[in-house]
């Protein structure tokens, strides 16, 4: 009976089901029976798939979803394949990955995608030999994709001569349709002239282009030229990784990249080494600034200066110890359009220097009329401190009749010495 109950479930209520199972779930349900499978193949189901799988494992569940990928390719509009184990080591490890990806291209190769997402396969690394067929396929691919309007190769590493190979193809095959680039993290630091110069060549070849991600070290003065040059150019987001600081941009190419693409916002994450100075110039359209691992080096003091009246959202969670400086709950004041704030404590010592920051900072926020979003995680050794615990709770509390206009959290992170 319960079997029977199953198989006459209504297609709808199977569907809806389905659009909320992981694709391994699916791939598996599709094989119980033929109600299940005509269901697990329906055309509305996929139109959009995010494949995820560890590159350096083989395992049934990861061929399974390859041949489902076959088999519902003609519906795909949005594909997104994600290797969840990005520091791959080995080469046959990191090869494996690299056919899983293949085995994808080569499914799809023929049907019309609107999304193309290829996140997380370092194939820096690879051998010269299978790094030239995976560029050959991807070429083969890209040069029939000519409906594509997104095109990300976030964190697969490449030789930046290859990456320019097949963004040549597809500026070729979808350059008047290609509206997002998403380059973060495809290419080292280190390059010759020759290849950085085709890169700011055809980059601006995509001319509806209006978002574009790129890391720091790939921005030059040519760059900008070229894009400002774009007649009536549509860009208006510019995401940037700083990983490695060069000064190559000077503020007058800023100035003259904001002229060209009116209503240019620019948000930037920084990663590099906290002894490294990050060059912050007046035209640059800074909305969203975000710090993380090291963390680089800025003056908060020219920060409030040059964006105070620009900077959205401010996420500190680098190495640097902000709440030392005691200007610093003074100038987050000054931004006049600030809507989302969250920062790191190293809450190891000193304790009675967090609290204090802890109580200036909320005696601030129920002044600022703009800030939406607040969150605070207090790192802590082993155990959170008695009387952090108790300060943080009494702010809290005190922060209650603030809490409709403004989101207030506070997470402490435990990690073992």
């Amino acid at each position: 009976m319960f079997s029977q109950c199953w198989e006459n479930l209504p297609p709808e209520i199977l569907l809806n089901i389905f659009n909320n199972l992981p694709i391994k779930d699916v791939a598996t349900s599709a094989q119980v029976c033929k109600t299940w499978k005509e269901a697990a193949t329906e055309k509305s189901l996929w139109r959009s798939l995010t494949l995820e799988f560890d590159g350096a494992k083989e395992n049934k569940i990861a061929r399974r979803c390859v041949g489902l990928v076959k088999k519902i390719a003609p519906q795909l509009e949005v594909l997104k394949v994600i290797n969840t184990q990005v520091d791959i080591e080995g080469d046959v490890s990191r090869n494996l990955a690299v056919q899983r990806v293949e085995s994808v291209l080569r499914a799809v190769m023929t049907f019309p995608l609107h999304v193309f997402e290829l996140q997380g396969l370092n194939l820096y690394f690879m051998e010269h030999r299978f790094m030239r067929i995976f560029e050959q396929l991807m070429v083969q691919f890209l040069q029939l994709q000519t409906h594509l309007e997104v095109f990300s190769m976030k964190n697969t590493m490449l030789d930046l001569k290859d990456l320019v190979k097949i963004l040549q193809t597809l500026a070729n095959s979808a350059g008047e349709n290609i509206r997002c680039l998403n380059l973060q993290n495809t290419f080292d630091e280190i390059f010759d002239g020759m290849s950085i110069h085709a890169l700011n060549t055809v980059i601006p070849k995509f001319s509806k282009l209006k978002t574009l991600h790129m890391p720091y070290h790939g921005l030059t003065e040519d760059l900008f030229k070229n894009l400002g040059n774009v007649q009536g150019s549509k860009l208006k987001y510019l995401y940037i990784t700083v990983e490695y600081i060069q000064e190559s941009i000077s503020d007058l190419a800023w100035k003259t990249l904001t002229e060209a693409c009116p209503g240019l916002v620019v948000s930037m994450t920084v990663i590099s080494d906290p002894r490294d100075k990050v060059i912050m110039y007046p035209h640059i359209p800074l909305v969203s600034l975000s710090t993380s691992q090291g963390g680089g080096q800025f003056s908060m003091t020219k920060l409030a200066t040059l964006y105070q009246d620009k900077l959205e959202t401010l996420d500190l969670h680098g190495c640097v110890e902000w709440e030392k400086n005691d200007t610093f709950v003074g100038h987050l004041e000054t931004f006049q359009k600030l809507r989302n704030f969250s920062m790191t404590i190293f809450a190891v010592n000193k304790i009675t220097q967090k609290v204090k920051f802890l109580r200036n900072l909320c005696a601030m926020l129920k002044r600022h009329r703009t800030l939406k979003n607040v969150s605070l995680n207090f790192i802590c050794l082993k155990t959170v401190n008695p009387g952090l615990s108790r300060h943080v709770d009494s702010c809290t509390r005190d922060m209650e009749p603030y809490m409709d206009r403004l989101f207030f959290k506070v997470n402490f992170v435990i990690k073992g010495v």
